[in-house]
């Protein structure tokens, strides 16, 4: 049943079918979250126990349970897509949280990290992500070819299609935030531009 309700996402998506695409994402969500209610694995516990500590501002505890996630992930015997798939999304977490913190040196370092566990899923909607808060964390550092670098990359790997539409708009303005840091208006008012669509 959740793989008919992924299916008929990208079968709507990529015919513009907006309403239908919405309903089989809210679907496939629903049913993601049943199964997971139903039997949560130590790394969904975990995940919670993170998100509780991030919420009452305990940032030490917080980065504790996202290092045990971590090591979790780097030794799980899965598949190797998803084994990297969970390091990424580890990475991206723990580089939240130093965000949180106003720590962009430690949180460029796990965004670099969630970059290349990214690049060996071939999952590109992650690896957009990844790009998407490393060019983040580069601005934050004044290292603007380095936000350029990642933004840039960004833009190029989107797939073509309906239904990379808000990735490639991601894409687009998280490079013209780039062109701006540098002064380039006019180049980020392109990006811009092509975001629109």
């Amino acid at each position: 049943e959740f793989t008919k309700a992924v299916e008929a996402y990208g079968q709507a998506a990529s015919a513009g079918q907006t309403e239908q695409a919405a309903a089989a994402a809210l679907q496939t969500l629903c049913l993601a979250c049943e199964e997971a209610e139903r039997n949560p694995s130590p790394e969904i516990l975990l995940a919670e126990q993170a998100r509780t500590c991030e919420e009452r501002g305990a940032w030490a505890e917080a980065e504790s349970v996202y290092r045990k996630l971590l090591a979790m992930a780097e030794g799980s015997n899965e598949p190797i897509h998803s084994k990297y798939g969970r390091i990424s999304k580890v990475q991206l977490d723990l580089g939240r949280l130093f965000l949180l913190q106003g720590d962009f040196a430690k949180a460029r370092e796990s965004a670099v990290a969630a970059t290349a566990a990214a690049r060996i899923t071939e999952l590109s909607p992650l690896l957009i992500w990844a790009l998407e808060r490393e060019a983040y964390c580069a601005l934050r550092l004044n290292d603007l070819p380095g936000a350029q670098a990642a933004a840039t990359e960004g833009v190029w790997i989107v797939e073509p299609g309906p239904l990379w539409d808000g990735f490639r708009a991601r894409s687009w303005v998280a490079r013209a935030r780039c062109h701006v840091a540098a002064g380039n208006y006019n180049l980020a008012e392109q990006d811009l531009i092509s975001s629109q669509p």
